[in-house]
């Protein structure tokens, strides 16, 4: 189900992108950018130790890693291709930002279940 979740918020995010920068509609590409930057902006907080402790305490993540870096991955060279850069530069950031927090969240979970 959280699988499905994941999806479904993945694909209106992607459908608001295309929509916008592809087709001209001018709502959805405001919808989809503010989306990124929000997205982004938010990711900040992903290192701090109190969001990387309630990570590690969540079910695990709905999608394995390597399809979200193929997403965020696309994403970001889509946002390039259309010369949203700064919005391709911060969607990259956040990727690595997250992808860090969860590198950091797996290695405490690991430790909790040594102990």
């Amino acid at each position: 189900m959280r699988a499905l979740k994941w999806m479904f918020v993945n694909v209106m995010f992607s459908a608001t992108l295309v929509a916008g920068l592809d087709f001209g509609v001018d709502g959805a590409r405001n919808v989809g950018l503010f989306a990124v930057w929000v997205s982004s902006l938010a990711s900040l907080a992903a290192n701090s130790e109190g969001a990387i402790e309630g990570l590690a305490k969540q079910e695990w993540p709905a999608v394995p890693g390597v399809i979200r870096t193929l997403f965020c991955s696309a994403i970001v060279c889509y946002l390039v291709w259309h010369g949203e850069i700064l919005a391709g530069a911060a969607y990259l950031v956040r990727g690595v930002l997250m992808s860090l927090a969860l590198a950091e969240a797996t290695a405490l979970r690991a430790k909790a279940g040594q102990a």
